[in-house]
């Protein structure tokens, strides 16, 4: 992997747009996108389980994650063949620094995208067409769910 290769990682709040950002900026600028949780869906999947929840609770957490940061940075390295790429999604510390090993850490750009927590609310009622009170259950759900970078 060339050293100037630009990884942009978006990362932060569930709910906020980070989805939405990375197809946009991937469509717009025609820069490929990995989007970790979709990886993980698809990894999961493959191993014949029916979702990462179930994939996570029959090998335990910590190796099921662990058994996916190889597989994820094999991947990234094959989308991005020696160009730039987006990166959705992306929490976990460790795996950010593995990235900053591959494409050297003066070319990751990290942007951490937020809004009020109103505003997710908003979101999730919106795009899962469900009411407010099972928008913010869903919301704590993720919230939970995810430790940011």
């Amino acid at each position: 992997m060339k050293k100037d290769t630009i990884a942009i990682i978006l990362t932060g709040t569930s709910a906020a747009g980070k989805s939405s950002l990375a197809k946009k900026l991937s469509e717009e600028f025609g820069i490929p996108l990995f989007a970790v949780g979709g990886y993980e869906r698809e990894y999961a999947t493959k191993l014949g389980y029916s979702s990462v929840l179930e994939f996570e609770k029959a090998v335990g957490l910590e190796k099921a994650y662990f058994a996916l940061i190889p597989q994820m940075l094999d991947e990234i390295k094959k989308i991005a063949q020696g160009n730039e790429i987006i990166i959705e999604g992306l929490y976990d510390p460790a795996l950010y620094a593995k990235i900053c090993e591959m494409f050297g850490s003066k070319t990751v750009h990290l942007f951490n995208v937020t809004s009020s927590r109103h505003s997710r609310v908003r979101r999730i009622m919106m795009i899962k067409r469900i009411s407010k009170k099972n928008a913010k259950k869903y919301l704590s759900g993720l919230e939970k769910s995810k430790n940011i970078v």
